[in-house]
């Protein structure tokens, strides 16, 4: 019953007992009458009250077993994730810890569509995309870690010259990604000739302090410019100081290129300079999971003192491979060729890299 038939029967009944005490004479029967009217009129409440008490339970129970909010219709005629079905939530990080690049949340470009990959999708404080936060070309460098990842790379290079023994050079690197579009990488670095076993002891010949900006977030700046400054100390031999501008970028959905200028000056001796010309590009086959490419490189020695020393171009070409078994885990090959009289016969670089 509505609250206004209960207010009209109470008035109802209210003037019904004024007038018949005009009539009849005797008023206990009045009140009694009046008493009655009262008492259906509470019993009528609390039956409404009692009502609206179990529809507030029952609202309440299918708000905690079910969601509210769309209906059938509405889920049907929602666009599905390009993605495939959301997988489960990591668990929440402690504090302290920091994000994966595979964990990092892709965020909204304005007026830039990320394409259909997981990895082309822009992620981290820079914009960047996924692809960017692993090293995917092995004789050029491409843009900065995101800050706060931490990755770690075991290297292994066979050159073989078209004279004299083969060259062996085992590298381990930690790259760390700094606030500010930074990035500091250290490397410990030994050589070995003539034997191209990867079971040698560990002994360090080399190590290596490289720093890496970025002028700006990414796609700020066509080509995403970064300047990378490396010093090489070398025992028993003149130190190096390295220089590079790296640019690197998206030329369509799942192909991507980098290149690199470089420039490494010797500290004492001869003070030989070796100009570089880096270039890669890489075809995403499996998102995260594959990419094919092709690298190249091009090289000059200048002998500033006696240019009759002066090495003859070198120019190395090949296919590349990455290949990510695991989230953390990347795997990086290229076998490159010599094709001049400066360039080695054969060159592989291999890669295995793991972030923590």
């Amino acid at each position: 019953m509505r609250p206004s038939g209960l207010l009209a029967g109470f008035l109802f009944s209210l003037t019904a007992v004024m007038i018949s005490s005009y009539a009849e004479e005797n008023v206990q029967a009045q009140m009694k009458a009046f008493q009655d009217q009262l008492q259906a009129m509470a019993k009528t409440i609390e039956a409404q009250s009692k009502k609206i008490e179990e529809q507030e339970k029952t609202i309440s129970t299918l708000k905690k077993t079910a969601p509210i909010g769309q209906s059938p219709a509405e889920k049907a005629t929602q666009t599905p994730d390009r993605h495939g079905p959301t997988p489960s939530a990591p668990p929440p990080k402690k504090e302290g810890e920091h994000l994966r690049s595979w964990e990092l949340p892709p965020i909204t470009v304005t007026g830039n569509s990320n394409g259909e990959l997981r990895e082309e999708d822009r992620v981290g404080s820079y914009g960047q995309p996924r692809w960017t936060t692993r090293r995917r070309f092995l004789e050029t460098r491409a843009y900065v870690a995101p800050e706060g990842t931490l990755q770690a790379e075991n290297w292994y290079i066979i050159e073989v010259p078209r004279h004299g023994d083969t060259e062996v050079e085992t590298q381990y690197e930690v790259e760390i990604g700094l606030p500010y579009r930074f990035q500091l990488d250290l490397y410990g670095v030994s050589h070995e000739t003539g034997h191209v076993g990867l079971d040698k002891s560990l002994k360090w010949d080399q190590q290596k302090v490289e720093l890496r900006w970025a002028w700006a977030d990414w796609n700020k700046i066509p080509g995403n410019p970064t300047i990378y400054l490396e010093y090489i100390q070398n025992d028993g031999q003149p130190d190096h100081f390295e220089s590079k501008l790296l640019f690197s970028g998206e030329a369509a959905p799942r192909w991507h290129w980098a290149t690199n200028l470089v420039s490494e000056t010797e500290l004492g001796g001869d003070h030989v300079t070796t100009y570089e010309w880096t270039n890669g590009i890489s075809y995403t086959v499996l998102d995260e999971k594959v990419s094919i490419g092709f690298e190249t490189k091009l090289a000059y020695e200048n002998n500033k003192f006696d240019r009759s020393r002066s090495g003859k171009p070198e120019i190395l070409v090949g296919p590349s491979i990455q290949f990510r078994p695991l989230k953390q885990m990347h795997v990086d090959f290229a076998p490159l060729v010599g094709l001049t009289k400066g360039s080695a016969r054969f060159k592989s670089l291999l890669i295995f890299g793991w972030e923590f």
